[in-house]
């Protein structure tokens, strides 16, 4: 993994475990409007997400372009689980362990493997480009907490 990735990615996981640590538990179940998520349903689809784009990105650096991965239907993922009785810490150590594991994979990419990709839905995206789509993913979501959530 280039350097300034490594560097993003770091310093991104810090920021968001940060974020969710300093969640009131008051909050933990809130949600700003019928019908919309739960900071813990957030994070949970953060953490689903990551696992899904990180199948992609190895699916591609490990030139399997010729299998074409489906899409995620981000709301049938989060109407199948409910995180209302599940301890903010767990979601939190969860995702540091998914987004650790994610790290650790990049970086295992040799430089060569970077720009192949994977096909999703008939649409390819190389491994370079998941990383930076992991990254974008988590920020959007740091910010949606911050603006609509706190």
């Amino acid at each position: 993994m280039d350097g300034d990735l490594a560097t993003v990615m770091w310093q991104e996981t810090d920021a968001a475990l940060q974020l969710f640590h300093d969640i009131p538990e008051e909050m933990h179940n809130y949600r700003y409007a019928p019908g919309k998520w739960s900071i813990k349903d957030i994070l949970v689809h953060i953490i689903d997400t990551e696992r899904v784009m990180s199948y992609r990105a190895l699916a591609a650096a490990r030139g399997d372009s010729h299998t074409v991965l489906g899409l995620m239907d981000e709301n049938l993922y989060a109407a199948g689980v409910d995180n209302t009785g599940r301890p903010m810490e767990d979601i939190i150590e969860e995702f540091a362990a998914v987004r650790g594991a994610t790290e650790l994979m990049l970086m295992s990419f040799a430089k060569d493997k970077w720009l192949q990709a994977s096909n999703v839905d008939g649409r390819m995206t190389t491994a370079r480009a998941w990383a930076y789509i992991m990254l974008g993913h988590v920020r959007h979501h740091m910010n949606v907490v911050q603006e609509r959530y706190l």
